[in-house]
């Protein structure tokens, strides 16, 4: 698998198994089970978002799996991730796990982390710019402000070495997006359009757009992607990161709001979630589209 996945020379490569050889033997519980696995060019990586996708895309735009049924992604390391066909056509929505970052503690490592960061993005980032550093299951999640993720979007020059260096499997970096633009008090004052302007941004950039709670870009040069045209898995972590800081939670049996994320890659990809709060841990629903590019064989 790992050499077909270097063949591709794709993000990830999903290789999947039907656990239940037919849907018909596992329509009684609404749901059709396979097992999953991702590689990138160089490593197996635990948990992937828009393979998952793909996947289950696949299974039900050839009809192996009927629309009505959700389908169970049994992995090796991240549980089981269930996926459901939406009404309309070529969308669904997953349920991954939640994995929240944690400040880097202690001192000297904050400081090691948050030095390293910033020398990774030379004239493009300094050292008050940056708003939290934290470390999930996977990643390390950096909050930087609206202004310099603008710069960041705007000139190249990522020094990927030094990302490389911070261990894990990569680096988010992300900011707040102008819908809080929408609101009043603290959050809009915190976006400072002034100083975003100031950055020479244009007026259809995703830093400016409305419909965006939160922007990210996502780095893992250390399994052979130097920067992720859009990561689900990354928004395991900025769900849970982002919802606290823009909604609230203070009404114990009412669920949080869904968000919307933008992934500011050269591509780029929009994500919703939806941090679901339950006693035994909480979830992240991914949202989104998929469509089928190409169909092949593979010969082996």
């Amino acid at each position: 698998m790992q050499n077909v996945a270097a063949e591709n020379n794709l993000a990830e490569t999903a290789f999947i198994a039907p656990i239940t050889p037919k849907a018909d033997d596992c329509s009684s519980n609404d749901s059709c089970h396979y097992s999953i696995r991702w590689f990138t060019p160089n490593a197996e990586v635990d948990l992937c978002g828009h393979a998952t996708l793909a996947s289950a895309h696949a299974l039900y735009d050839t009809g192996r799996v009927p629309r009505s049924l959700s389908i169970c992604f049994h992995t090796l390391r991240s549980g089981v991730l269930t996926t459901k066909a939406s009404s309309s056509p070529g969308c669904y929505s997953m349920d991954f796990p939640s994995t929240p970052p944690a400040p880097v503690t202690p001192t000297d490592s904050y400081l090691s982390v948050l030095h390293t960061v910033v020398e990774a993005f030379p004239g493009l980032l300094t050292l008050r710019e940056v708003v939290f550093v934290g470390r999930s299951a996977f990643d390390v999640l950096v909050e930087v402000t609206p202004w310099a993720f603008a710069r960041m979007m705007a000139r190249d020059g990522v020094l990927f070495d030094r990302i490389a260096s911070l261990g894990g499997r990569g680096l988010l970096v992300t900011c707040m997006g102008a819908a809080v633009l929408d609101s009043e008090g603290m959050l809009a004052e915190r976006f400072d359009l002034t100083r975003v302007l100031q950055e020479g941004v244009g007026e259809h950039s995703p830093v400016l757009d409305r419909r965006f709670h939160f922007l990210s870009r996502c780095f893992f040069p250390r399994v052979g992607i130097n920067e992720d045209p859009v990561t689900g898995s990354a928004h395991c972590a900025l769900a849970p990161y982002w919802t606290p800081k823009l909604t609230s939670l203070s009404q114990p049996n009412v669920q949080p709001p869904a968000l919307t994320g933008f992934q500011a890659s050269h591509r780029g990809g929009v994500v919703t979630v939806q941090l679901v709060r339950r006693d035994d841990g909480d979830r992240v629903m991914l949202s989104g589209p998929c469509v089928t590019t190409l169909t092949s064989r593979l010969c082996v």
